[in-house]
């Protein structure tokens, strides 16, 4: 990454000066200039010319554009417009659109009247706030308040923030993705008798929740999976660097979904885990790669690498799958994502297209998949109710001993299900994290009908 010099700086501050000082000679209006407000060195990355480029177009949405022309630099990208609109009003619209949103920190809007001054406003007296906190970024600098590390994440938070507000406008084939994931949710859900979970039939081990909670609830998550799938698409760097917009677009809709459910917590791990399938997915057919398990799993391994040590490791746990890891080393769903899905690839998909191969029920066939997956998945919202490994691998070895019984095979093989429901629901079990896995099963086993 190039140097910027102090020489460099002031270089391009003057010829700066003369292309503004050349749309005035020119046009003999009000004058808008648009710089990008990037601490540090990284003044040119994707990140920041994509922001420019939105603002660009936000500038000539809000404002009367006659003309404007625009330099890229080792400074960073610079635009100076041409408007026919009086000048107080053209600094409130420009300040509208810097405060509008988080990442408009990031943009510096200034106004200059026909005759080259500068036009200020009482609200920014102060000058704009800091990166970090709310007091004026000139104190914060001239006191040192923060390292550069802390202003440098906190740039690249606002540059995740809009990457995530971009996704809010689908495409065709983000909306396809999206609907093929909530598809997926649904039939999971459907799937019955499910052993503990909540189905059509019965509530399971839940008391708090029923199937058209659930209904509700992935309706709730409908827009906010598309988003996943339209982030991938617009994505053009690493895709380590998709993972915390994702993560944006996530805590949104898990918002929605929680309004939906009045609190109760539905399918948060579904949405984490198919959140972060659907933003590979956008990403692979972005680049024209078919939708593939093995290039899904590929993808998704670069996409969450260090995923469990960041996340897992050194952490106070709060939650079920923190608790497990701490206790037991057990990565749940994190480690799940991070090693590409291996219990979907080796178990869940065999055994999904084996048995839609025999000619079985979508039905028989989800809930054979989903005894596949149980013996083999380190469920850790069994571990959380059980708070015991012990129980976890009685669990996984009664799923085994039923494969292994040939009962599936029966005409009553639904009566040797709701006898292991039974166990699971006397004993307060739930495989969620198993359930949620079936749905990525169903999604990949599907994929390939995206057109």
């Amino acid at each position: 990454m190039p140097q910027i010099t102090l020489h460099d700086m002031l270089a391009a501050k003057e010829r700066r000066s003369i292309l503004r000082f050349r749309m005035h000679e020119e046009h003999r209006s009000v004058c808008v200039t648009l710089s990008m407000n990037i601490p540090g060195t990284e003044k040119l990355s994707t990140g920041v010319r994509a922001l420019f480029r939105h603002a660009v177009m936000r500038i000539g949405e809000v404002l009367p554009v006659r003309a404007m022309c625009s330099v890229e630099e080792i400074t960073g990208p610079y635009a100076v417009f041409a408007v026919e609109k009086e000048p107080y009003s053209a600094k409130q619209l420009a300040v509208a659109i810097e405060d509008g949103t988080r990442y408009g920190r990031l943009l510096d809007l200034d106004v200059y009247d026909i005759s080259g001054a500068p036009v200020l406003i009482p609200e920014r007296k102060n000058g704009r706030p800091c990166f970090l906190c709310s007091r004026p970024f000139a104190v914060c600098m001239r006191e040192r308040t923060h390292i550069a590390g802390e202003i440098a994440g906190a740039v690249h938070a606002m540059l995740d923030d809009f990457y995530a507000d971009m996704s809010r406008n689908l495409s065709p084939l983000a909306e396809a993705c999206g609907a093929l994931g909530i598809e997926a949710l649904l039939f999971e859900a459907a799937a019955h008798p499910s052993p503990g979970l909540v189905d059509p039939l019965h509530t399971g081990a839940h008391d708090d929740m029923d199937f058209y909670l659930f209904l509700k609830s992935t309706a709730a998550l409908a827009y906010g999976l598309g988003r996943c799938a339209e982030a991938g698409m617009r994505h053009e760097t690493h895709p380590a660097e998709l993972l915390p917009v994702l993560r944006r677009i996530g805590l949104d809709t898990e918002q929605i979904m929680f309004q939906s459910t009045e609190g109760v917590n539905t399918q948060k791990g579904a949405l984490f885990s198919m959140g972060l399938i659907l933003g590979v997915s956008g990403l692979l057919l972005k680049n024209g790669i078919p939708l593939i398990p093995e290039r899904l799993s590929e993808t998704l391994q670069k996409m969450t690498s260090g995923l469990v040590a960041r996340e897992l490791e050194n952490v106070t746990p709060v939650t079920g799958g923190e608790a497990a890891y701490k206790a037991y080393g057990i990565t749940g769903i994190r480690g799940e994502m991070e090693r590409g899905i291996p219990s979907v690839i080796r178990f869940g998909l065999p055994a999904l297209k084996a048995s839609l191969a025999r000619g079985e029920t979508c039905n028989r066939a989800l809930i054979r998949t989903l005894i596949a997956l149980m013996a083999e998945v380190d469920d850790t919202a069994v571990l959380h109710r059980a708070r015991s490994i012990e129980t976890l691998r009685n669990v996984q070895n009664k799923a085994r001993l039923l494969q292994a019984s040939g009962r599936l095979d029966d005409n009553d093989w639904q009566n040797a299900v709701w006898e292991m429901d039974a166990d699971l629901v006397r004993s307060n079990l739930s495989p969620g994290g198993s359930a949620d896995l079936l749905a990525i099963t169903w999604y990949l086993h599907r994929a390939n009908t995206i057109p």
